[in-house]
C-alpha cells in the first residue's frame, strides 16, 4: 500500500453514500451461515449528521478480496 498498492474496501463517495458520509470504525461479522458483512458507523446527512450503525454483505471478488455490497 506504501507503494500505490491495495483497493479502497470502505468508502464514501458512492452515489448511495451521498447520504450516508464519513464511514469508519468498521467490524467484521462472519455468522454461522457463512456469510460475512462489515459493520461501521456513517454519518447520516438526512438527520442532521446523526450517527447510524451500517451494515453491509461483504462477497469475496474473482481476486479473493472482500467488496462490499453498499
Amino acid at each position: 500500500m506504501m507503494e500505490g498498492g491495495g483497493t479502497i474496501f470502505l468508502r464514501a463517495d458512492l452515489q448511495e453514500q451521498q447520504r450516508f458520509r464519513g464511514p469508519g470504525h468498521a467490524g467484521w461479522l462472519h455468522d454461522k451461515d457463512g456469510k460475512d458483512y462489515i459493520v461501521y458507523h456513517a454519518y447520516d446527512k438526512q438527520a442532521d449528521g446523526a450517527p447510524t450503525l451500517r451494515i453491509a454483505p461483504v462477497r469475496w471478488g474473482a481476486d479473493g478480496w472482500p467488496v462490499a455490497d453498499y
